[in-house]
């Protein structure tokens, strides 16, 4: 139902406003209801982007620029996904079990080696040298979920540098996807 029509509606049953089509009171509400329309649609618009799950704009933005992880460059739906990730996280959700939790809700493998001693998690199951951005995006992913003091192992032992030659990638490859070349050096 248009905005005009409500008005008119509720104006109808106090039987003082003439609202026949060409009276001045229905100019003044046709005035009146179109920038209520446009107000409507605005905070249509900023309601639907006020919630993870109905955002499609600016919305996303912002969530993410809350939680400092902007990523235009990743589909809505994985970006909404990182986000209720990071809305589900506090200072209590560092246990193992906590851990491995959020790193199957996010589609990475939860089999992860605590190393005390270095304090440090080998993830043997993580890299497949073919699909490097892949691996990339998921390291990112996982520094994000576990604490900032836990340094990450990640296993390239069954590559030799032949192989990874083959594969075209160069320092700025490496740096651009938040990597660090230490990772293929020191195997």
């Amino acid at each position: 139902m248009s905005v005009l029509k409500q008005m008119q509606d509720m104006l109808t049953p106090l039987g003082i406003y003439n609202l026949n089509e060409d009276s001045l009171v229905t100019y003044e509400l046709t005035v009146y209801a179109t920038e209520l329309e446009k107000l409507h649609d605005k905070l249509r618009i900023m309601l639907r982007e006020s919630f993870i799950s109905t955002a499609e704009e600016y919305g996303i933005e912002t969530f993410e620029k809350l939680f400092d992880r902007f990523r235009p460059d990743l589909p809505i739906k994985e970006r909404k996904d990182r986000l209720r990730l990071y809305m589900t996280l506090d200072n209590n959700n560092f246990t193992v079990d906590d851990i491995r939790h959020q790193l199957r809700l996010v589609g990475i493998s939860d089999n992860f080696v605590e190393i005390f001693e270095d304090e440090q998690i080998d993830f043997p199951d993580l890299v497949a040298l073919t699909d490097i951005v892949k691996t990339a995006e998921q390291l990112n992913i996982i520094e994000d979920i576990l604490p900032s003091n836990l340094h990450i192992d990640v296993g390239f032992r069954e590559f030799d540098w032949d192989e990874f030659d083959s594969l075209d990638f160069n320092f700025g490859t490496i740096d651009r996807m938040g990597l660090r070349f230490d990772l293929f050096e020191n195997q």
